[in-house]
């Protein structure tokens, strides 16, 4: 898989996305093998979980990122053969919407991974936080504060905000010139006088 992901990276952005997917799917195999192979080990477990979600993510945005790509492409090539017309200009404004669109699903998704990961790993150090001998004071006291920063991790978390802007969607100025109106009125008060 390393000389496919190598091998792809060469061929660029594109080539450089699917190879984010490759190895997106190759984290899913082995956090399925880790979780295959944990038995009674929970850590193990809950490890395997958290590289599953990792691996999706980064998949899921491979994906995203050789669909901007190959738009990408798409847009040079339209601008390449036309780019000026009417015409030309609304197919690359919708290309371009469809590149905002993607990135921000991608986002969206993206967002929704990261919080089932926080879960997933917060729950992790809380079982881990409570099982902390003596129970009474140090394994409550480490409950809580596991709990705490997993609060805090989702609430940064759901806090972030997609930064990317939509395109310009205005009309397209055509090259359109104004000339002024030409008059056949004098204005006196604006010429010098010859006596001053």
């Amino acid at each position: 898989a390393q000389k496919a992901v190598f091998d792809l990276k060469q061929l660029g952005p594109t080539g450089e996305a699917y190879a984010e997917v490759i190895q997106g799917f190759d984290g899913i195999a082995q956090g399925f093998m880790m979780i295959a192979n944990a038995g009674k080990d929970s850590a193990q477990k809950i490890q395997g979980v958290i590289s599953v979600f990792q691996g999706m993510a980064q998949a899921f945005q491979g994906i995203s990122d050789a669909k901007v790509a190959a738009l990408d492409e798409e847009i040079k090539a339209e601008e390449a053969r036309d780019g000026k017309s009417k015409q030309s200009l609304d197919k690359i404004k919708a290309m371009k919407m469809k590149q905002y669109m993607i990135e921000k699903k991608a986002f969206e998704l993206n967002k929704k991974v990261q919080l089932a990961n926080a879960v997933v790993d917060g729950m992790a150090a809380i079982q881990s936080g409570l099982a902390t001998k003596p129970f009474l004071y140090l394994g409550i006291a480490m409950g809580a504060m596991a709990t705490a920063m997993t609060m805090l991790q989702i609430k940064a978390i759901q806090s972030q905000k997609f930064a990317g802007k939509p395109p310009d969607m205005s009309k397209p100025s055509t090259g359109e010139i104004t000339v002024g109106k030409r008059t056949n009125k004098v204005d006196i008060s604006k010429q010098a006088s010859v006596g001053e």
